[in-house]
């Protein structure tokens, strides 16, 4: 029986993108509409490893963070940040090659980190 080595981000990394992630989810529930350098909701991000080499990340809400404002205008608004819930997790990213000339994001080697306010108590679930 062959058994596959389950991918992790270096320590060091993982720390640092933990640290990075909570920062963020605590600043888009502070405002939704902050001014980050990417999709609030979706964010996406690399760290960069002291050899040079990359590990992305993702925070993710998969909640519905909006809806439709009942005074009939159309609009929407934000739903109660206090009840969205959160998912981050890192990837490996392969080198540039001759074939390709950019970095590649390798979503086989996944290393899911950790989760915040599922149960809407403001907890974080690490993963092993």
């Amino acid at each position: 029986m062959i058994t596959e080595e389950i991918w992790k981000a270096p320590t060091k990394a993982r720390l640092a993108i933990i640290d990075l992630a909570l920062s963020h989810i605590k600043k888009v529930q502070a405002n939704p509409e902050v001014k980050t350098d990417g999709d609030n909701f979706d964010y996406w991000n690399s760290y960069e490893l002291e050899d040079g080499t990359f590990v992305d990340y993702n925070i993710y809400c998969g909640d519905d963070v909006c809806e439709l404002k009942q005074d009939g205008s159309g609009e929407y608004e934000y739903t109660d940040p206090s009840t969205w819930s959160w998912d981050v997790a890192c990837y490996a990213v392969d080198l540039p090659t001759k074939d390709n000339p950019y970095h590649q994001i390798d979503t086989d080697r996944t290393n899911y980190l950790f989760n915040y306010n599922k149960e809407g108590n403001n907890e974080v679930v690490f993963q092993n």
